[in-house]
C-alpha cells in the first residue's frame, strides 16, 4: 500500500472478496463463476445481515484487537509472553499453498514459524495446518489433534487438518470430536 489508498477502503474490498470468492480466496474467482452458472452464486456468503452482526461484536472488543502489517514472527515474539495474550497461528498450508494464497512459505519458512513456536511452548497458542508429514515432523513435541472439514473451492471434498497446541493450553477432552464435526467459515 503507497499509502493514498484509505485503509477502510482497502478494508471492505478484501472484506468483500473474501465472502464472494471461492472459499475466500482473493484470487480464487466469484462463487458461481464469472458467468454466474454455478450452483451457487456470488452471495451465497454474503448474508448482510449475519455480516453485519459479526462486525459488530467484532466493534465489542476493538480495543483489544490489534491489526498490524508485521510478520507473524515477529508478532509471536511481541506479544506470546503476555499472559494475557492467546495466539491462533493459520500460515499458508503445505499443500496447494501457491494457488490458495496470494504469499506462501518456502520450506525454511515452515522450519521458522515451527522454532519460533516451538521456543514458545509454555505461552498460550494453537496452530493449524493441512495434515501432512512435515507439520508431524516439526511439530512432533506438541500435542495435536486430527480434525475433519469439507472444502468446497473447486468441490466438496472432506480433508482432515490438524490442530497443535502449545503445552499451556489446557484441551478439553471433547475438543477433536467437536471439531470434527465443525464446519470452516
Amino acid at each position: 500500500m503507497d499509502g493514498s489508498a484509505d485503509p477502510f477502503d482497502i478494508g471492505f474490498a478484501s472484506f468483500y472478496l473474501n465472502r464472494t470468492n471461492r472459499s475466500g480466496v482473493l484470487n480464487g474467482g466469484p462463487i458461481g463463476g464469472m458467468d454466474q452458472t454455478g450452483n451457487y452464486k456470488i452471495d451465497a456468503r454474503f448474508n448482510k445481515e449475519a455480516l453485519a452482526e459479526r462486525v459488530r461484536v467484532i466493534g465489542l472488543h476493538a480495543r483489544r484487537i490489534s491489526v498490524t502489517n508485521t510478520d507473524g514472527i515477529k508478532v509471536i515474539r511481541k506479544y506470546a509472553r503476555r499472559s494475557s495474550t492467546f495466539i491462533y497461528a493459520d500460515p499458508p498450508y503445505f499443500d496447494k499453498a501457491g494457488s490458495l494464497y496470494l504469499n506462501s512459505f518456502r520450506d525454511d519458512d515452515h522450519a521458522k514459524l515451527a522454532d519460533c513456536l516451538n521456543g514458545y511452548c509454555d505461552a498460550k497458542w494453537v496452530l493449524t495446518y493441512d495434515n501432512v508429514p512435515q507439520v508431524q515432523e516439526l511439530y512432533s513435541s506438541r500435542r495435536s489433534s486430527l480434525f475433519s472439514l469439507n472444502y468446497s473451492a473447486h468441490r466438496v471434498v472432506k480433508a482432515q487438518e490438524i490442530m497443535v497446541f502449545s503445552d499451556s493450553v489446557e484441551v478439553p477432552p471433547g475438543l477433536a470430536a467437536g471439531l470434527a464435526n465443525g464446519s470452516p467459515e
